[in-house]
């Protein structure tokens, strides 16, 4: 089991809204991904802080195939997920063996079909 702590650290967006973007239907979290050795798991989350909980189906599982080589992985649409509100989200990073997971430049993809 991956235990998270709520708390602010990792790669923060303050003051999110998704109702200033009026005409999108798909929001979905993405970055590369590395680990620290090829036998272990990275699990990432995105974690509302403004309201203490985690963003469901946000959550992404992956590994690289190199140790020293990041692989870039997307969540499910989170759009239906988020609240109607402004808030801080804050994505969060561990790994199965307790190692240094890394992410590489995290970023929400919004999408108009």
């Amino acid at each position: 089991m991956i235990i998270f702590e709520p708390s602010s650290r990792g790669s923060v967006l303050k003051d999110f809204d998704k109702r200033d973007y009026k005409y999108i239907d798909s929001v979905t979290l993405n970055l590369g991904i590395m680990t620290q050795s090829l036998a272990d798991t990275a699990y990432i989350r995105l974690y509302n802080f403004t309201d203490g909980v985690e963003i469901a189906n946000a959550q992404i599982k992956g590994y690289t195939k190199d140790a020293l080589q990041y692989v870039e992985f997307n969540s499910n649409n989170i759009l239906n997920s988020l609240p109607d509100k402004r808030i801080t989200l804050v994505v969060q990073i561990n790994s199965s063996s307790g190692k240094i997971a890394n992410g590489l430049a995290p970023y929400l993809k919004l999408r108009r079909n």
